[in-house]
């Protein structure tokens, strides 16, 4: 296996995991840890989103997946503002059909 697929295989289990989270909050926003679970969506969802645009920038200096706030921040210095405040980034509609 190569370090492509490798990359694309844990960017597919983010995007995975921030899929079950909000599918599970989704279902039952009162569930127990509720506020653990959206974390975990967030943070997944943002590494996915970043991987696919920054490789390599969704994670620190030990390896370890950047928080929600160090995600968000790498995307607010690389996505210019359409209006004050509001980034947008479009991000094509199957990223993992990427060429």
């Amino acid at each position: 296996m190569d370090d492509t697929t490798t990359k694309l295989e844990l960017s597919s289990g983010r995007a995975y995991e921030y899929a079950k989270c909000a599918a599970l909050l989704r279902e039952d926003i009162d569930i127990p840890g509720n506020a653990a679970i959206f974390d975990s969506a967030l943070s997944n969802g943002l590494a996915a989103i970043v991987f696919y645009e920054w490789p390599g920038r969704e994670v620190d200096t030990k390896g370890k997946i950047k928080s929600a706030r160090g995600l968000l921040n790498i995307i607010k210095r690389e996505v210019k503002e359409t209006v004050a405040g509001i980034q947008v980034l479009r991000l094509p509609e199957n990223p993992l059909a990427r060429s």
